[in-house]
């Protein structure tokens, strides 16, 4: 039998990001008087955060697919929440680019999801995420 594939989504759920963060968060308190364990652990704490920015989008598409099994036209509000996702991992993505490049290598991560992503209509985030990150 064929082992089956999961998606993100599926991986990543928000129960899982919250028990991951659980862990990290008592990590985080056991190695205060330890900075170099305290650095590692607010390391690892920076590529779950990604993860749980770039998967978000990813939740939100499977549910609409749940919700709508045969296709459909995606609502306005769905794709008002998408982009707000998608914004967000803009945002986050660009913070562990700048702040600590060697969490995630986002690029690699991020390859061709922005084409993909292409497709809920978001092709760059708005001129406010921007302003928010000093880039406008």
């Amino acid at each position: 039998m064929a082992a089956q594939q999961l998606g993100y989504s599926e991986l990543y759920t928000p129960k899982v990001i919250d028990e991951l963060r659980g862990y990290l968060e008592a990590a985080k308190t056991a190695t205060k008087a330890e900075l170099d364990a305290h650095s590692r652990v607010a390391f690892v704490r920076s590529g779950l955060e990604y993860t749980d920015a770039y998967v978000a989008a990813f939740h939100i598409i499977r549910e609409h697919q749940t919700r709508n099994p045969d296709g459909g036209r995606l609502p306005n509000e769905t794709k008002q929440r998408i982009r707000a996702a998608l914004d967000n991992n803009w945002l986050v993505s660009r913070d562990v680019f700048e702040n600590n490049h060697l969490a995630v290598n986002v690029a690699t991560v991020a390859w061709g999801s922005w084409a993909y992503f292409g497709r809920f209509y978001w092709s760059e985030p708005s001129p406010e995420v921007r302003a928010r990150a000093g880039n406008q």
